[in-house]
């Protein structure tokens, strides 16, 4: 199995955008993530909601996942999707792994958005186990500061999870922290250390700090800067790569003139 050196977090564009404005945001898309090398794509699920109310920002009804996953196949990319395995009937996470086997080359099972809310659909764990029968590579969401989080992962790893996106961080150190966790009771449990890859997002301002809070993200007063935090994450022994997020559709475009770290 071949996983790819790092990920971009690829927001699908709103319903609303023309064919003309989709065109555009996928070549720039493109271009920047082969000059990246060995990336692929994440094209996340986005809901409405979250685990805090009044979302900083409204919220867009975005272009379906699969039909976005397969224009970026369609230029040759490495692609995943995303989805919440808790928030769907549980026909329709099966139907979806049934339609997604044929477009992209892995998902990413995510977990509840929120432990108050009804969940019709499979635990994280469950849905991991379904997916292994679809795909040789399937990922899974780890919060470095959540409670019982190394014993989630390995719990999730044991599921079959062949990887690991993280939350959003801005601390290198809870990275080396929580890897030297996990490796010491992978080590106890007699499994391999999975493949972690941190996630990174630039901070252009006010809005992307609300927007950061609300997905309850600790962001310092001052965030590093991006670059700097690349170079340091990468130098964490157990970090897999890195994966790329750019929160708002304008952040995109800024993180295709960063000289970003190979």
């Amino acid at each position: 199995m071949n996983l790819p050196d790092n990920f971009l977090t690829l927001l699908p564009p709103p319903e609303e955008w023309s064919d003309e404005r989709v065109e555009g945001y996928l070549n720039g898309a493109v271009k920047f993530i082969k000059s990246l090398g060995n990336t692929a794509v994440n094209v996340p699920e986005v809901v409405p909601y979250g685990r805090k109310k009044d979302r900083p920002l409204p919220f867009r009804p975005k272009m379906d996942l699969l039909r976005f996953a397969r224009m970026l196949k369609e230029r040759g990319l490495e692609v995943y999707t995303d989805r919440y395995a808790p928030l769907m009937e549980r026909d329709g996470f099966l139907r979806f792994l049934r339609e997604a086997v044929a477009v992209v080359d892995g998902v990413v099972v995510v977990g509840s958005v929120s432990s108050g809310m009804e969940n019709p659909g499979y635990t994280a764990v469950e849905g991991i186990k379904l997916a292994r029968e679809y795909f040789e590579s399937v990922g899974a969401i780890t919060i470095f500061e959540r409670e019982r989080e190394v014993e989630r992962v390995c719990e999730k790893a044991r599921a079959g999870a062949t990887f690991f996106l993280s939350q959003i961080t801005f601390y290198p150190e809870r990275v080396r922290a929580f890897l030297s966790s996990l490796r010491s009771e992978c080590e106890r449990r007699g499994m391999a250390l999975p493949r972690v890859y941190v996630s990174v997002a630039p901070v252009y301002g006010e809005k992307d700090r609300e927007l950061l809070r609300w997905m309850e993200v600790d962001v310092p007063p001052t965030p590093p800067d991006l670059i700097t935090l690349v170079r340091e994450v990468k130098k964490v022994p157990g970090v897999a790569g890195i994966n790329y997020e750019h929160l708002r559709y304008s952040n995109l475009t800024m993180l295709y003139d960063l000289d970003l770290p190979a």
